[in-house]
């Protein structure tokens, strides 16, 4: 079975959601699934990502609430965040989130 881990910034993710029963029942069926290597049901708009982020995954667990994770080597799935499409994540091509609210002043550096 493939081992599960938790990226630092998806624990501080996880401590501020709040999930609906119908969530956290899809959270943990659909990752049981992506461990023992089966396809998520198509209601989890599971997709690969692209840009600096080609090497991720995001599904979603119902209403905006999404999940970004990839596989390491085949043997470990890395949850990596977690949160609302209502509140865009800026990924910047160093790999790093900025979170919602905050303003960037130099924008023309994230426009490609």
């Amino acid at each position: 079975m493939i081992v599960l881990k938790q990226q630092k910034k998806f624990k501080n993710d996880m401590s501020k959601v709040s999930f609906s029963d119908s969530q956290f029942n899809k959270y943990i069926l659909y990752l049981s699934l992506l461990r023992n290597n089966e396809e998520l049901p198509l209601e989890a708009k599971n997709h690969a990502l692209k840009g600096d982020w080609k090497n991720f995954d995001e599904f979603h667990i119902g209403g905006d609430l999404v999940i970004i994770y990839h596989f390491i080597e085949d043997s470990v799935l890395e949850l990596v965040r977690i949160g609302t499409h209502g509140c865009k994540y800026l990924i910047t091509s160093d790999k790093k989130f900025v979170d919602c609210g905050i303003k960037i002043m130099n924008y023309e550096n994230y426009l490609n």
